[in-house]
């Protein structure tokens, strides 16, 4: 008959739509011009979907060299191949009845005249009902039989709806009304821009307070310099560290969607109680609790939002795609980009606010950013796919270690024979076993015994391969992320000993006087500048001259930033030794002590230098490291191996407290002078301290460079 289907030229998919029965090419059904040995001829089956002519972009025929007729016929026919493109939307099908033009609508009184001419009319009143021409019984089966072919019809059609919605669902990633997700509808870059846009919010909220609640603990509550610094790192170190904790919650029990909304009240709720409690000016022992109270509800915010909020905008890419995974190595290089768009709004507007109008409206802006974040991120909930909790990681890691434990202890005790391979079949299994396991050394010889000695392990205790093979890959990434902590000790100096240095010299730009507290908008400018510059020139160029899909690894982007920390400490201390020459400068020609304060005669520009490269290796590092996790932690763990990230940053704020207090320690024996104590900064031995640490982040990168040239990646595992 001549009522078909055909598919709209532009843009389809071919995963629905019938290569040979289908009017695809606006020519008609393919199979109507070559007849039905066109399948056998051409090598395609007559049930084959256009996308199975499909051969490396090109059609299955392009190469072909025969002369036989048909095959020349379908060479001229067959549109260009570009028209097939697997990421555009599902494939559209209209109704075209008999010579009329196509529609997307079905109109079932259309289809039945059309295969049932209707005769001349005959009025009612001209032939009475169940005489003559039209009896009782006849009538009937005429309405059923209409009926019946309309629910055919109709049952097809759903019957094609729903395959191609099975074809074209993820797997393992459901909406957020829990139901499958569908490509094409869910995930992609709009649905991470989503969450770009609350990261500036987010991070506008953190910040604004974290990077003046020194100022505010030591003026307006009564707590002494050394007091606010201590409440202050452990604030902050809590928040991140909890970032953990909202990672092993997103992969266990609930998706990065809820955490992020649940975290988000949490944080808004602690804001609340801060702007009540700075709006009381007491400095009671109550409104001391009520501020800690209000502060570490932020934290366990904070820590929830770092923890869900970039697993769930790196899951919205198609990690089986090159162009998913370019497009998620971008995502995580905008995701700094909004982290420093919303630091500088709160190291300038908020504070600015805070310092002349009062910190109640500081908290106030905190409070209305993350309030307005959140209906920000359900704007973008009908595009985002999530992915399915599969339980506790936690328990998986535990689970194999210990099992691994007993199987090492249980082969010691039963026997120390070498264990021979008595048949041919036991030796091919043992090589299967042992090539399962990998050639990991030590680490692969250990967790191997949880496959080969399987049979004598407790029931509660068996694992799968997968499950040993994903603990070998945690377990291999966690000297990668202990090598990035001495960098983000480094980044400590930042809000320290940096803003103090440049407190001393000249902070004049023309008839403007710069703030020293101001001084990290220079990183985060310098960051904003450079996550673009990076991924528009610098990424296209890198992969042009490897000829790889990444352009560098995400190893050698760690690597770059920690290169980048070492070069930072050393600017540091040289900046650091023409400052003092400065001072002594300045004291020999007036005559005067080190210990006076007006400002030196070097403007503050010098310690900008240094603040660059910390900027520049904080964007390598923190994006390679979120990037790295995500790409090769296992999905089942994927939101808790990026929040290490997170974990990396407070154990270097920690460390570096630890730090100071042992150079301290240690310069100050046998009565000499520690290298960070005087009267003022001018006596201290800063330059020494930054040479220390340069010397540190040097060991610490020959330290990564052991483990990263050993490590390999799960895309080349075999």
């Amino acid at each position: 008959m001549d009522c078909l289907f055909g598919t709209c030229l532009d843009g389809c998919r071919g995963i629905t739509c019938s290569f040979w029965k289908d009017d695809w090419t606006s020519l008609g059904p393919l199979i109507e011009i070559t007849g039905v040995s066109g399948p056998r001829i051409s090598g395609l089956p007559e049930d084959s979907v256009v996308v199975d002519a499909i051969r490396d972009g090109e059609w299955w025929l392009s190469r072909s060299r025969s002369r036989n007729s048909t095959i020349s016929l379908l060479k001229q026919c067959l549109p260009s191949a570009d028209i097939i493109d697997p990421s555009r939307e599902d494939d559209k099908f209209l109704w075209k009845i008999g010579d009329s033009p196509p529609s997307s609508k079905f109109s079932a009184s259309s289809t039945w005249h059309f295969l049932n001419p209707p005769g001349p009319a005959v009025f009612w009143h001209e032939s009475v009902w169940f005489k003559g021409a039209i009896p009782k019984h006849a009538f009937i089966t005429w309405v059923v039989a209409r009926q019946s072919c309309f629910l055919i019809i109709m049952s097809q059609t759903f019957e094609q709806m729903d395959e191609a919605n099975r074809l074209s669902t993820w797997n393992g990633y459901v909406d957020w009304r829990n139901r499958p997700a569908l490509r094409g509808r869910h995930g992609s870059m709009l649905a991470a821009s989503f969450v770009l846009v609350v990261e500036v919010l987010e991070n506008l909220a953190f910040l604004a307070n974290a990077s003046n609640l020194v100022l505010y603990l030591s003026t307006k509550m009564g707590f002494s310099p050394s007091g606010a610094a201590n409440a202050v790192t452990a604030f902050m170190g809590t928040a991140f560290f909890l970032a953990l904790l909202g990672g092993f919650l997103a992969d266990a029990f609930f998706t990065t969607f809820h955490i992020y909304l649940v975290s988000a009240a949490i944080e808004f709720l602690g804001l609340m109680v801060l702007t009540v409690q700075a709006h009381e000016h007491s400095t009671e022992p109550w409104s001391r609790v009520v501020l800690f109270v209000g502060l570490y509800l932020v934290a366990l915010g904070v820590g929830g939002i770092k923890g869900s909020l970039p697993p769930h905008g790196a899951e919205q890419f198609d990690e089986e795609t090159p162009s998913g995974r370019r497009q998620r190595s971008f995502f995580f290089n905008y995701f700094i980009f909004s982290l420093s768009c919303g630091a500088l709004i709160a190291v300038t507007v908020v504070v600015w606010l805070e310092d002349n109008k009062g910190w109640s409206y500081g908290f106030g802006v905190s409070t209305a950013a993350i309030l307005i974040s959140v209906p920000v991120f359900l704007a973008g909930s009908r595009f985002y796919r999530l992915k399915v909790p599969s339980g506790s990681p936690i328990t998986t890691l535990f689970k194999v270690l210990t099992a691994a434990f007993y199987a090492k202890y249980k082969k010691r005790r039963t026997s120390r024979n070498v264990v021979t391979c008595h048949t041919r079949n036991d030796c091919d299994d043992n090589v299967t076993k042992q090539n399962c396991n990998g050639d990991d050394g030590f680490l692969g010889s250990f967790l191997g015994e949880v496959v080969r000695e399987r049979e004598s392990i407790p029931g509660p205790l068996h694992c799968t391969e997968d499950q040993v093979k994903d603990v070998k890959i945690v377990i291999k990434i966690l000297p990668i992320f202990m090598s990035t902590i001495m960098l983000n000790c480094c980044l400590a100096q930042l809000s320290t000993f940096s803003v103090q240095q440049a407190s001393t010299m000249n902070t004049k730009l023309g008839s403007f006087t710069v703030p020293p507290a101001a001084l990290p908008v220079f990183p985060v400018v310098f960051m904003m500048i450079l996550a673009p510059t990076y991924n528009h020139l610098l990424l296209p160029l890198a992969r042009k001259t490897t000829n790889t899909e990444t352009g560098i690894t995400h190893l050698q982007r760690i690597g770059t930033g920690l290169v980048l920390s070492i070069v930072a400490m050393a600017v540091a201390a040289l900046v650091e030794t023409k400052r003092k020459h400065v001072v002594v400068t300045c004291c020999s020609n007036n005559n005067s002590s080190s210990y006076s304060s007006s400002p030196l005669p070097i403007t503050f520009l010098w310690v900008a230098i240094q603040y660059v490269f910390l900027g520049s290796a904080d964007l390598f590092t923190l994006a390679g490291m979120m990037e790295f996790f995500f790409t090769e932690a296992p999905s089942t763990m994927r939101s808790l191996a990026t929040s290490l990230s997170w974990a990396s940053l407070a154990m270097g704020y920690y460390l570096s407290s630890v730090l100071v207090s042992a150079v301290n320690f240690v310069t100050g024996l046998n009565h000499h002078n520690p290298w960070l104590s005087g009267k003022n900064l001018n006596q201290y031995h800063l330059e020494r301290f930054y040479w220390l640490m340069c010397v540190l982040s040097g060991i610490n990168f020959l330290h990564y460079l052991f483990w990263a040239s050993r490590y390999v990646y799960r895309s080349n595992q075999g």
